[in-house]
């Protein structure tokens, strides 16, 4: 069989200087698609439609979207090198449950 290739998009993630948005942690651009008048229309009524999620989403640009294939990530220690954008809120879900939940699916998956 082929092997599957993923592809991975930035969504936010806490950087040195607050909320980055789009933006990978590493710093790496990736491939840059710019979007038509169509499509960045499309993509603010996509925005609009998650109301929760206004305050979040406000820093979205809507020129453009990134991607790349997707790095070999160790699930079993912290993502942007333990700086996580979750943490800083009041939250119930902990860094610790975070690896918990990634260690219980690469086991799920057969990769653990």
């Amino acid at each position: 069989p082929t092997p599957l290739t993923i592809f991975e998009f930035p969504l936010y993630h806490l950087g040195p200087d607050g909320v980055a948005t789009q933006r990978f942690c590493d710093g790496e651009e990736g491939v840059i698609v710019a979007l038509s008048l169509e499509q960045r229309k499309r993509k603010n009524r996509a925005l609009k439609a998650y109301r929760s999620q206004r305050g979040t989403i406000r820093g979205f640009n809507l020129d453009s979207e990134r991607f790349r294939v997707a790095k070999p990530y160790e699930f079993r220690k912290l993502p942007n090198d333990g700086a996580l954008l979750y943490d800083a809120f009041s939250s119930d879900f902990t860094p610790e449950d975070w690896l918990i939940g990634a260690r219980q699916a690469l086991l799920d998956l057969g990769l653990g």
